[in-house]
C-alpha cells in the first residue's frame, strides 16, 4: 500500500472523529432531507460520490450516469411518530453518453395534536409533502459527470394551508482512480416555498442550501468506505457541517452488510440481490433507524430493478 493510499485512510479517521448532531431538521424542507431508500440510510446517508442503483440521482444528480438500460425503484417508509415515506423512481440511458431520470418524493405525518394560542386542544391536523423531480446527466469525460435536478414541491396542512415551490440542485461526479470516488452536490439552488393561506395572503420561505462533499473508497477487497460532509448555509447568516459516514461489506454477490453513522446517530442495514432469466436483477434493501431520543425505531424497505 503506497503512503498516498495511507492519507487517504488517515484522512477518513479524522473525519470521522469530527462527527457532529443533526442540522437543518428546524428549517424548510426538512422532510426532503430525509432518506429516500434503505441502502442510503443504511450508510449514513454518505452517497454522494457512491452510485446507488435506483436511487442515484437522489445522493448526486451526476451519478445517474450509471444507470444501466432502464431502472425502476420504490420505497416505502413507516416511520415512528406516526410520519410515513413513499417513493418513486425511473431512470434510463440516453445514448451515447447521458442520462435521463423522474420521481416522486411524499412525506407525511398524522395525528398532530392542535393546540390554540391558551393552550385548548383543538383537534388533531395531518400534514403532507410531495415532491416531483426530473434529472438529466452527461459524462463530461470519461472520469467526470455533472448532473442537475430539477424540483417541483408541493406542501398542504389540512387543506387550510399549502405551498408551492421550485428549487435546483447541480453536481459533479469524478473517479481518478478505480479504487476512488469524489463527488459534489449543491442542493436547493435558488430553492424557495411560497405558502398560500386561508383568505389569500402569501408568504415565503427560503428552502435550505446545502453543500456535500464526499467520497468512496474501495481499498480492501469486497470492502467499501464512504465519507461525506454537508454544510448548511443557514438562512438568518452562518454555516452549520455535519459528517456523514458509511461501510458496506460484500459477503458474496448476493448479499451485502452495511453501517453508517449519520452526525451521531447510527444505522444499519443489509442488501440481497435476487436473479433471473427476464430480469438483469431484483434488488431488495432493508435498514433500520433507531432514531433520536425517544424517537422510536424506524424499518425501511427498498426495491429496485433493471429491465
Amino acid at each position: 500500500m503506497n503512503f498516498f493510499k495511507i492519507r487517504i485512510i488517515l484522512f477518513t479517521i479524522f473525519l470521522l472523529s469530527l462527527s457532529m448532531a443533526e442540522y437543518g431538521g428546524g428549517y424548510a424542507g426538512a422532510a426532503f432531507r430525509y432518506s429516500t431508500n434503505a441502502r442510503h440510510l443504511s450508510l449514513g446517508g454518505a452517497m454522494v460520490a457512491e452510485p446507488n442503483w435506483g436511487f442515484h440521482q437522489f445522493g448526486n444528480p451526476a451519478l445517474i450516469t450509471n444507470v444501466k438500460n432502464i431502472e425502476f425503484s420504490t420505497s416505502f417508509m413507516a416511520l415512528s411518530l406516526d410520519r410515513s415515506i413513499q417513493v418513486f423512481s425511473v431512470s434510463g440511458q440516453l445514448p451515447p453518453d447521458a442520462a435521463i431520470g423522474l420521481s416522486l418524493f411524499r412525506a407525511a405525518v398524522d395525528n398532530i395534536g392542535g393546540r390554540d394560542f391558551s393552550g385548548n386542544d383543538i383537534g388533531n391536523f395531518s400534514t403532507s409533502d410531495m415532491m416531483a423531480m426530473i434529472t438529466f446527466s452527461r459524462k463530461i469525460s470519461p472520469s467526470i459527470s455533472g448532473g442537475l435536478n430539477l424540483k417541483v414541491v408541493f406542501n398542504e396542512l389540512d387543506n387550510d394551508l399549502d405551498g408551492k415551490g421550485i428549487a435546483f440542485d447541480v453536481g459533479v461526479a469524478y473517479q481518478p482512480f478505480e479504487w476512488l470516488n469524489i463527488g459534489a452536490k449543491l442542493a436547493n439552488v435558488t430553492g424557495q416555498t411560497t405558502w398560500k393561506y386561508d383568505g389569500g395572503a402569501t408568504d415565503s420561505e427560503d428552502l435550505l442550501s446545502y453543500m456535500s462533499l464526499g467520497s468512496t473508497i474501495s481499498l480492501i477487497q469486497d470492502l467499501k468506505i464512504m465519507i461525506q460532509s454537508d454544510t448548511y448555509m443557514i438562512p438568518d447568516g452562518g454555516k452549520e457541517t455535519k459528517i456523514r459516514f458509511g461501510g458496506e461489506y460484500d459477503l458474496n454477490e448476493k448479499f451485502k452488510l452495511r453501517a453508517g453513522l449519520n452526525g451521531n446517530k447510527f444505522t444499519a442495514g443489509f442488501g440481497v440481490l435476487f436473479k433471473s432469466e427476464k430480469h438483469l436483477g431484483i434488488q431488495l434493501d432493508y435498514a433500520i433507524d433507531p432514531g433520536y431520543e425517544n424517537e422510536g425505531i424506524s424499518h425501511i424497505f427498498s426495491l429496485s430493478t433493471r429491465i
